[in-house]
């Protein structure tokens, strides 16, 4: 999308497609836990909500500018890895039973581009500070 938004000035901005996806995602998400309460069948109600409410902090994330942005990921692996857990506690009486595949994923994102943001500015003040001498 990016590559065609200078060309096609009807193509939306990448981070509203990407909140667009996240949001049919969601939208899956609520059809599967609403099927699954009227069906009574409270095991996948527990993993889809599990999964809805990050899916829900990640659609807001996607509108999020700067360092706002880093937080809402923290935020969703954070609680993925929560609700994780919660889910492994509730079918094997154990929470650290499986590891929460996008939560760790979504941690490694963000340290690895909070690393690279930092070493950024450490670099540019180095270059401030020997231009100014």
């Amino acid at each position: 999308a990016g590559l065609l938004r200078d060309r096609l000035k009807f193509v939306p901005p990448p981070h509203h497609l990407i909140a667009l996806g996240f949001t049919m995602s969601l939208i899956g998400m609520v059809t599967a836990l609403t099927i699954a309460r009227i069906d009574r069948l409270d095991h996948i109600f527990l993993e889809a909500v599990s999964r809805a409410v990050p899916t829900l902090v990640l659609v807001f994330t996607c509108y999020l500018k700067g360092f706002l942005f880093f937080y809402g990921l923290w935020i969703y692996a954070f609680l993925n890895i929560v609700f994780w857990c919660m889910i492994c506690q509730h079918f094997w009486h154990n929470p650290f039973a499986t590891a929460s595949g996008s939560g760790v994923l979504m941690l490694i994102l963000v340290f690895g581009s909070l690393f690279a943001r930092y070493w950024a500015l450490y670099s540019s003040a180095i270059l401030l500070r020997q231009d100014q001498m």
